[in-house]
């Protein structure tokens, strides 16, 4: 869970919804799901460097390939 509500806000950045770990969940009445979300918590730095956000980019690509080689 992601904590923050009204009295405590917070702000919170999506990084990565993961594809291959996403799951529909079996229900006669409705179709639950799971879907995995990884975030980032804190004041968002909108004054990322392009090398700084290259290095972010290239870092998640290869966690991907790695979570999908499993």
């Amino acid at each position: 869970m992601v904590p923050g509500n009204c009295k405590n806000p917070c702000h919170h950045r999506v990084v990565r919804i993961s594809p291959t770990e996403a799951v529909v969940l079996n229900s006669t009445e409705r179709v639950p799901y799971l879907l995995i979300v990884e975030v980032l918590e804190g004041e968002p730095n909108l004054d990322m460097s392009k090398m700084q956000a290259q290095k972010s980019l290239s870092r998640l690509l290869h966690d991907e390939k790695r979570i999908r080689q499993y």
